[in-house]
This record gives structure tokens, C-alpha cells and sequence, in this order.
């Protein structure tokens, strides 16, 4: 089995990933009711979720907080499949705040920076700090806008808000370096964080 319990405190790391980065298993979980722990478990390690709805002729569909979920962790992760495939990734990346968690994707242009929050309650403030190089341009992809980052020793501390078991996601350029379709991507995640996850009924 590829996975631990989805519903553990510490996200688990896909063993079939961690072996081959380029192999993306997908995950679901065909009678949950509550679709959040495998949606933060394929954000986390960047693979795939399956929106098993119809089992054999029984209904189990979506939420509309779990649908609107899975459309921004798609938009995301869809975005930039050449990162998630990264043979540098780095689970369990560290983080600033207590039970929120990280997955970095790294290659020499950029990185991209999946997060889980396993808190009941939203969050704000410093999420990650990276090192830093004069010029590097940060995103909140999750929210589709740009962060102006606290730059101290070398450091970049990165502040944005995390719903309650919420998500987040991060990019960063390097000095000079452009993203094509990064203007189309942060509008359209931007529309979408207008509501709220959880003002969707769940």
C-alpha cells in the first residue's frame, strides 16, 4: 500500500513518488464523505485525485466545498508539471507554524511550494521562510498575488493567510526569470479565492 492513514496529523509521503518523482499514483478514497485529507495528500505530494463519484451505481458525489477544492489544487498543480516531477523534492520542507506542512519543488529557475494546514482554524502571518537571493520574486498562487517578503540574513520570511484545513501554494522566480502564463494563473486563482472554501457547504 502506498500510503498511511490519510487522516494522521503529519501528511504522508508517497513511497511509489518518493522512489520515481516523474510517477504521479493517484489517491481517493471511494466512500469519504469528506474528501478533504485526500485532497491535502495530493496537494502535498503533487499527484493525482480521483473524483470517484459514481461507485458501481451508489452516489457519492462531491460536496461543493470539496469540488471548488479540487478545482484550485488541479488549477495549481496542472500548472506546473515539470516541478512536481522535480527529482529534488523535498517533503516535509520546514515551516514557520505549528501543523502546517510543506512539499517543495525545486529546479535551478524556480520552486514551487505546496501547503497543508491540519489546524481547525485559520491562520495568518509568517508560513515559510526561504533563502533568499536579491531579485527572486515571490507568489501567492493560492490567493493570486504577489508577496512582498521580510528580508533579513540571507532570508525571505513569506506571510499569507491558510483557511482552517486549508491550502496554500507559493512560487518563486529567480532574479530575471519569467513564467509564461503566471498573469493568466494568478487572475483566475484570484477569482477563485474571492469565496472561501469554507462558505461552501461541505
Amino acid at each position: 500500500d502506498d500510503w498511511i492513514w490519510p487522516y494522521a496529523g503529519t501528511p504522508s509521503v508517497s513511497r511509489y513518488k518518493w522512489i520515481e518523482p516523474r510517477h504521479a499514483p493517484m489517491i481517493h478514497n471511494r466512500w469519504a464523505t469528506d474528501r478533504r485529507p485526500e485532497l491535502q495528500l495530493a496537494f502535498f505530494n503533487g499527484i493525482g485525485f480521483v473524483s470517484w463519484e459514481n461507485i458501481w451505481g451508489i452516489w457519492n458525489g462531491l460536496t461543493p466545498r470539496d469540488a471548488e477544492t479540487l478545482r484550485r489544487v488541479a488549477t495549481i498543480l496542472r500548472a506546473f508539471p515539470e516541478l512536481v516531477s522535480s527529482p529534488e523534492w523535498e517533503p516535509h520542507t520546514p515551516t514557520l507554524q505549528a501543523h502546517v506542512h510543506a512539499t517543495k519543488f525545486p529546479s535551478e529557475s524556480k520552486t514551487l511550494w505546496t501547503i497543508v494546514s491540519r489546524n481547525g482554524y485559520a491562520i495568518t502571518g509568517p508560513q515559510l521562510s526561504v533563502a533568499h537571493r536579491s531579485g527572486t520574486r515571490y507568489y501567492d498562487l493560492w490567493h493570486g498575488v504577489e508577496l512582498q517578503p521580510s528580508v533579513a540574513g540571507g532570508r525571505a520570511a513569506l506571510s499569507f493567510a491558510c483557511e482552517e484545513h486549508g491550502f496554500g501554494a507559493v512560487l518563486a522566480l529567480a532574479p530575471g526569470v519569467g513564467e509564461a502564463g503566471l498573469s493568466d494563473l494568478l487572475g483566475i486563482m484570484r477569482r477563485y479565492a474571492e469565496r472561501p472554501l469554507n462558505s461552501l457547504s461541505a
